[in-house]
């Protein structure tokens, strides 16, 4: 069971953010550019390159699930399979917040090692292996921010949701691998093409 911390707000602005917009965008953009280096073997931390990796796309139904989420105002990541979060106890405005938790969430994928086939706990690295987990390849998220009413303590949420859930621990019973080994593209889920320009898999 996770636990939560609500907070009450005298005022919100919870957004879900909209499809084909400068930060959806941005979003997905920024995963395409990670999963294509993951998938040509490009990142400098030297990795197998993937042959599954799929092209990421907007969903605004994952972005409505991502604000119901956030309208909860959880301070503590809950650690809910298919969802990466970022909490900052302080307001920027939004772009500013898009990019620190992207940043964020990718340096996770650095800090610890893994392999693409594994079986380690996911908890540790959810938010960046969730950035990569190659059958992955809808994503919609949702943003807020509002200030305590009890002591003016400020404080933002950014949350994506994602099409795919990772794999959990161990025995799970879960997919547990991130991505299948080998030259880009050639191991392509059926009914997708390979975008030879980035590496990834795309749906026909």
């Amino acid at each position: 069971m996770f636990t939560l911390i609500y907070l009450l707000s005298t005022t919100t602005s919870a957004i879900q953010i909209p499809e084909n917009s400068l930060e959806s965008n941005l979003i997905v953009n920024y995963h395409n550019s990670i999963r294509s280096l993951f998938a040509k073997g490009e990142i400098f931390a030297p990795k197998p390159p993937a042959a599954n990796m799929q092209k990421m796309v907007w969903d605004s139904g994952l972005a409505m699930f991502a604000e119901q989420h956030v309208l909860v105002k959880p301070t503590i990541n809950p650690k809910l399979p298919g969802t990466s979060f970022f909490y900052r106890s302080h307001i920027n405005d939004l772009k500013m917040t898009i990019h620190e938790a992207l940043f964020v969430w990718e340096s996770e994928l650095f800090e610890k090692s893994w392999e693409p086939n594994t079986s380690i706990n996911f908890d540790s690295l959810s938010n960046g292996l969730q950035m990569i987990w190659a059958k992955t390849n809808k994503i919609g998220c949702a943003f807020d921010e509002w200030t305590s009413p009890s002591n003016n303590q400020n404080h933002t949420i950014f949350v994506c949701r994602y099409g795919e859930k990772i794999g959990k621990a161990k025995n799970s019973g879960r997919d547990k691998t991130i991505y299948l080994e080998g030259k880009y593209c050639s191991k392509c889920p059926i009914n997708n093409e390979c975008e030879k320009s980035s590496g990834l898999c795309i749906e026909k």
